[in-house]
């Protein structure tokens, strides 16, 4: 999303010279999970919640599993940072 480009570019200029990536691949035991934006050598993980898809109203969207890779993240290590949209 262009929200979640603009906490790339930010985090790029603010973290300087650690590399930023966006959608990061991350592995979880059972596959892969994205991270929004990641500055992996800091352990720094800054996800974007969007309104439409974080939303109970999307059938798509799992406050539990939401949860539980925030915890999963933690327990390796990584800090989380969410951006709510307004």
């Amino acid at each position: 999303s262009k929200p979640q480009l603009q906490v790339f570019n930010d985090c790029q200029q603010e973290y300087f010279p650690f590399k930023t990536f966006c959608n990061y691949k991350f592995p979880n035991g059972k596959g892969f999970i994205y991270l929004d934006v990641a500055i992996p050598e800091l352990f720094l993980n800054f996800e974007y919640d969007g309104k439409f898809f974080h939303s109970l109203e999307n059938k798509h969207y799992d406050p539990i599993k939401e949860q539980e890779r925030d915890n999963y993240l933690i327990s390796q290590g990584w800090e989380v940072i969410r951006i709510k949209e307004d």
